[in-house]
């Protein structure tokens, strides 16, 4: 019997309190740590220790097991696409922003997850619509937070 790999993607439209130059750099390994509880990562090479074109980082979180992350799109203010590697998945994580009235702008979320293995498979038929909006409704709230207080939410 062969292989077929299972795919599921999740998609996101996050309101953010803040201008594309306040929120873009937020959105790096190195600077996720000041609002986002709980984050931790090893960058393994960028040149400027921040996200930038082939940044490659990787996490180790008890849900998703060691994930390697490589930047393989970095527009400024605009875009930012990842591309992770967990030993049973890839998930193509894409982040867009634009800026709507009143200094607020909308951010874009897209994670392809694609099995690659039945182990991978198995992981993606637990991802839940239900989860990921949670995950994404805590995320903005976070990232609002920080934006308004220039502190973490705890």
């Amino acid at each position: 019997m062969s292989f077929k790999a299972k795919r599921l993607v999740l998609n996101a439209e996050l309101e953010i309190e803040g201008n594309l130059e306040q929120i873009f750099p937020l959105l790096c390994p190195t600077k996720e740590y000041d609002w986002i509880p709980g984050w931790n990562c090893k960058i393994l090479y960028s040149e400027s220790g921040f996200a930038e074109d082939n940044c490659i980082f990787r996490t180790d979180f008890p849900s998703e097991g060691e994930v390697t992350w490589v930047v393989t799109c970095y527009r400024p203010n605009e875009r930012i696409e990842f591309t992770l590697f967990g030993g049973n998945f890839i998930n193509r994580y894409n982040i867009s922003l634009s800026s709507i009235s009143g200094g607020r702008a909308i951010m874009r979320t897209e994670q392809i997850y694609t099995g690659l293995n039945e182990q991978g498979n198995e992981f993606i038929r637990g991802l839940s619509g239900e989860a990921f909006a949670r995950e994404m409704n805590a995320l903005e709230q976070m990232l609002n937070h920080y934006l308004k207080t220039g502190k973490m939410l705890s």
